[in-house]
């Protein structure tokens, strides 16, 4: 790719591919910083993202922010997980389930149970409550498994159990219900029927 012509970048600033190397740049940097690098590295970032327009720049602002690891950094991921793009949102829900701290859960949970969020974005917030390896995460998910549950929702918090616990009970929704809701599987409660997850025909879903 040619070079931006001076008077182009002085007038419209550097293209978006240019900005984003510059991000991931921050994110290594984040990484490798100290506490009070870290800290100016997140702040500059969170300046960038309050003025952000480009959803795509905005994703790997969250990326690089995680590495932070520090208060600034935190208040960014929570707006992230309100932000009007999905993709944000999804990306922010990732950096929760990686962070591992005590806000994880809480936060994902409570995006879980909103009406209004996007599938996407649930199915997201499923797999970082697994991503979170906190026992609390079990409870959490019960959610995803209710009758009136998206499939495809049902399915991901199924596996998303498979890896919080030690347990399988195969497609099984009564089953993992109990054992979310009881901690057991009794078959007395449900009067010994099962229901399974609906199959969608397709071969990705196996």
């Amino acid at each position: 790719m040619a070079p931006v012509p001076e008077e182009v970048a002085s007038r419209y600033g550097p293209l978006a591919v240019d900005r984003i190397k510059e991000i991931k740049v921050q994110g290594m940097l984040a990484a490798k910083g100290s506490s009070a690098e870290r800290d100016e590295i997140a702040r500059r970032l969170a300046e960038e993202i309050q003025q952000e327009s480009n959803p795509v720049i905005r994703q790997e602002i969250i990326k690089s922010i995680t590495k932070c690891e520090n208060s600034i950094a935190e208040l960014v991921l929570r707006a992230g997980l309100n932000d009007n793009d999905v993709d944000v949102q999804i990306e922010s829900c990732r950096a929760w389930g990686n962070w591992h701290t005590s806000d994880s859960v809480p936060l994902l949970s409570q995006l879980l149970r909103n009406e209004a969020a996007p599938l996407d974005v649930k199915l997201a917030a499923v797999t970082a409550l697994a991503d979170t390896e906190n026992e609390q995460a079990v409870a959490a998910l019960s959610v995803a498994l209710e009758k009136d549950r998206d499939p495809a929702l049902q399915h991901q918090a199924v596996l998303a159990l498979k890896r919080l616990t030690d347990r399988s009970f195969g497609n099984d929704l009564v089953a993992w219900r109990n054992f979310v809701d009881h901690g057991d599987v009794d078959q007395t409660k449900t009067g010994g029927a099962s229901e399974a997850i609906v199959k969608w025909p397709f071969s990705w879903w196996e």
